[in-house]
């Protein structure tokens, strides 16, 4: 049996002819392998014109027995016109070359497409064999998407681009494609699709409720759902609502995405509970890739962890993204509240994530817009993206650390930490009538509701330094507020003393 592949054809020999140059296929063959977007792609492709599908595999039940039944379930659901048949073999070369001459001997009538890119790298070699028979075109995907028809031409291996639209696999409901990519005997996919939100409005609202995103969804009319059970689940919300404002169709956007053993569906009988085996935050279908979206706020699954927490997480999407179509996905790492030391940003990268972190932030929609490949957004989502460019609001809705979100909730817009606020909130937190800042060294700043207490500021400025050794408290120094319900004190003192009088007041009015 003959399985030469013709030579490369020397650089400087003929002009290529850059057309299609052959018919719609009657009969598509594929090479099962986990490598399946390439096959799901050529199948989505050429279904209208296909009578016949024969999908060949091995024996390695992972490698190629069931990704071959997903594409067949595949085919089932987008071409039931189409009879599909199977054959198993091993992966040699003179193995696939000789059942594909079987099948071309058996059905004469067809013309052949061979869709070479996926099976190992013999079982392209068998493929690649059959270059230049009648009726019959080998073609191959690369790794950056550009489909290539493979000729014989005088004898050399020459290749002409192949013309499939990316956006051909956009019309293939998601569900389908889940089931197809990431289906496994005994399991069920569940998935939800975004809404649409106003997406400035809520950008303020998130910055007015000061991070607190259920308050903020309330407030803009889309009340968190039963399965929102935290803020995450509404950041994922935000952001596919986003990825819908950049013009993503909603039916190729699915989020809260799990796999499920069968029993767990059985809701209505808690002893017949099953497991719930994997969940995806977003998952995205868009110009012939998937893009699988690992969304986490601070504090929400460890979403802010560091070091070995962090990196477990890059290694799971990064399986995930190999589940869900090996070269045809793309993980996305969206971590808002934190910004990625160098060595994890270097190993998400080298593995081929992409990261949207907290220095991403004042760019974050036209960072995610770029991911996908989509050049510009919309006026909308550029007025909003302007308020995550102010980093006050930032640290208010993302912060990077309690504390800084604490001094965020307590500064204006311009940056001017409003020390009132913050003096105010403490001394309502700790119960008490009173709070005093340390301003530097031994400059200290004493907040009295005079409401509360058992004289004004100034009775308390005559009583205070008989007790904590004042250096300076001269009357210049003190003020109230408009209301009068507030006074305002500014000493210096030593501060051991002053932690020393104070202390025993803590959790208790002066």
């Amino acid at each position: 049996m003959n399985t030469e592949t013709p030579s490369a054809a020397p650089t400087e020999s003929i002009a290529s002819d850059t057309s299609q140059a052959f018919p719609p296929p009657t009969a598509l063959i594929l090479l099962a392998s986990e490598q399946l977007w390439p096959n799901v792609e050529s199948v989505e492709y050429w279904k209208d014109s296909l009578q016949h599908i024969f999908i060949y595999h091995t024996e390695d039940e992972r490698r190629s027995v069931l990704p071959a039944q997903r594409l067949g379930h595949f085919c089932q659901a987008r071409c039931p016109h189409v009879q599909v048949d199977y054959a198993d073999g091993d992966g040699k070369p003179e193995s696939v070359v000789a059942k594909i001459e079987g099948w071309l001997v058996q059905y004469p009538q067809y013309q052949w497409v061979i869709n070479a890119t996926g099976g190992t790298k013999l079982m392209f070699l068998g493929a690649a064999s059959l270059i230049g028979r009648p009726h019959v075109s080998v073609i191959y995907r690369e790794l950056n998407g550009s489909w290539y028809h493979l000729t014989n031409h005088n004898g050399y291996l020459e290749t002409l681009p192949l013309d499939i639209p990316p956006q051909v696999t956009d019309r293939i409901p998601l569900e389908t494609l889940l089931q197809t990519l990431w289906w496994d005997e005994g399991t069920v996919i569940d998935l939800r699709h975004p809404k649409p939100l106003d997406i400035v409005r809520l950008t303020q609202l998130l910055i007015q409720h000061e991070g607190k995103w259920r308050e903020a969804f309330t407030a803009c009319g889309v009340p968190p759902e039963k399965e929102d059970n935290n803020s995450g689940h509404l950041f994922e919300r935000y952001v596919a609502a986003i990825l819908l404002a950049i013009g993503v169709p909603p039916q190729n956007i699915a989020r809260n995405v799990r796999k499920e053993g069968k029993q767990s569906q059985q809701k209505n009988d808690p002893k017949k509970g099953g497991q719930h085996l994997h969940e995806i935050d977003i998952v995205v279908n868009h110009q012939s890739r998937i893009y699988v979206l690992d969304c986490k706020l601070q504090g929400e699954g460890n979403g802010g962890g560091r070091g070995a927490q962090l990196m477990q997480q890059i290694r799971n999407l990064s399986d995930t993204v190999r589940q869900l179509g090996g070269v045809g996905a793309v993980g996305v790492l969206l971590r808002p509240n934190r910004t990625f030391f160098d060595e994890e940003r270097t190993y998400a990268e080298g593995i081929g994530l992409r990261v949207l972190d907290r220095s991403k932030l004042s760019t974050f929609f036209e960072e995610l817009a770029r991911i996908l490949g989509i050049p510009t957004v919309p006026a909308v989502l550029q007025n909003a993206q302007q308020l995550w460019q102010n980093p006050v609001f930032a640290e208010r809705v993302f912060p990077g650390s309690p504390r800084t979100h604490q001094i965020a909730r307590s500064s204006s817009e311009s940056g001017i930490v409003g020390l009132e606020n913050y003096l105010c909130e403490w001394s309502r937190t700790l119960g008490q009538n009173w709070a005093v800042c340390q301003l530097w060294d031994n400059y200290f700043l004493l907040r009295y509701d005079q409401r509360k207490g058992q004289g004004n500021i100034h009775q308390i400025a005559r009583h205070l330094p008989q007790n904590i050794g004042c250096i300076n408290s001269e009357s210049e120094q003190l003020w109230t507020s408009g209301t009068g319900d507030t006074g305002y004190w500014l000493f210096q003192a030593n501060p051991e003393d002053v932690r020393r009088f104070f202390k025993p007041y803590v959790g208790r009015d002066l």
